[in-house]
């Protein structure tokens, strides 16, 4: 996400997310790779 916050010239993550990425991601326009693990997350990646 860095890269992409670089590349547009924005330092405010949580804007970015709500007002760019997650537009994108319900048009289905962009997918994440790799998921997102928060803190206290129960479940295990799989490989």
């Amino acid at each position: 996400m860095v890269d992409l916050l670089a590349c547009t010239g924005r330092s405010d993550r949580t804007k970015f997310r709500k007002q760019t990425l997650n537009p994108l991601l319900n048009a289905e326009l962009i997918e994440m790779t790799i998921p997102l693990l928060h803190p206290g997350c129960e479940g295990e990646r799989s490989a």
